[in-house]
């Protein structure tokens, strides 16, 4: 696990935004490969933006699943993915951007530095 944290960022997010993407980047991406892999999360000033990205180096996203993604078309026993897409999407205005590396795959969202979404966060906790 690599930590490319900024020093000077700061800011609040509802919880359980960035761990469902940790977990799909060991799961999907470092578990099937063979030999060791790295998740990298990435947390770095973009602007009046930051951007909160989850990278692993492992064989990368099937383009089927972006699309799925995108479409909101995911099976009902694999939307966690979709899940922290929708949260994203209904907080930031827009969803997660996804990549796929050479190796690995990349799970990326932006934050507006000046966004406080205190109600959205409070109905998403409770």
């Amino acid at each position: 696990m690599i930590y490319d944290i900024d020093d000077e960022v700061s800011f609040m997010i509802p919880s359980l935004l960035i761990q469902p993407l940790v977990e799909n980047a060991i799961v999907h991406g470092i578990q099937p490969c063979k030999g060791k892999g790295v998740v990298t999360i990435g947390i770095n000033e973009c602007g009046n933006r930051v951007r909160i990205s989850v990278r692993d180096t492992g064989n990368g996203i099937d383009p089927a699943v972006v699309a799925r993604v995108e479409a909101d078309e995911m099976p009902g026993n694999k939307i966690g993915l979709l899940n922290v897409h929708h949260r994203v999407k209904l907080l930031y205005g827009e969803g997660l951007h996804i990549r796929r590396l050479t190796p690995g795959t990349e799970i990326a969202f932006y934050v507006p530095t000046q966004h406080a979404p205190q109600v959205a966060t409070e109905s998403l906790l409770s």
